[in-house]
């Protein structure tokens, strides 16, 4: 019995330390990398940096979330679900920001909701008017 204990906890301890690794592994990544994720062309790159990004709260990267925020293209990886650029980025400013819109945000762009999260950045000067 004592022997079914004990692999009990060795079990439980490396399934903690597995889920706090999973929890953690974007919280390592460098400024350039991200920098360079939420610069590039690539659908996929652009949208793990803006998860990255919004994961980490990282209110530095706003500026570079808001370039080209009416992208309408649509990622086919299985790991975004068919969203679009434009919903990845607003989906990223509204973790970022902590503010909510009254428009739902679909793959489809809507300039109300670009402008809404732009003022709030321009208000918390993290991009220049």
């Amino acid at each position: 019995m004592e022997y079914l204990l004990s692999n009990k906890k060795y079990f439980f301890g490396i399934m903690i330390l597995l889920f706090s690794y999973c929890q953690n592994q974007y919280r390592g990544i460098t400024d350039k990398r991200l920098i360079g994720f939420l610069s590039s062309n690539n659908i996929d790159s652009i949208m793990e940096g803006n998860y990255i990004a919004s994961k980490n709260k990282r209110k530095d990267m706003v500026c570079l979330i808001l370039k080209e925020p009416y992208d309408s293209r649509i990622s086919h990886n299985i790991k975004y679900k068919g969203m679009s650029v434009y919903q990845s980025k607003i989906s990223a400013l509204r973790n970022i920001s902590g503010l909510n819109t009254s428009q739902k945000i679909t793959y489809k762009v809507d300039s109300t909701i670009v402008a809404f999260y732009y003022k709030w950045a321009i208000e918390n000067d993290l991009v220049e008017n």
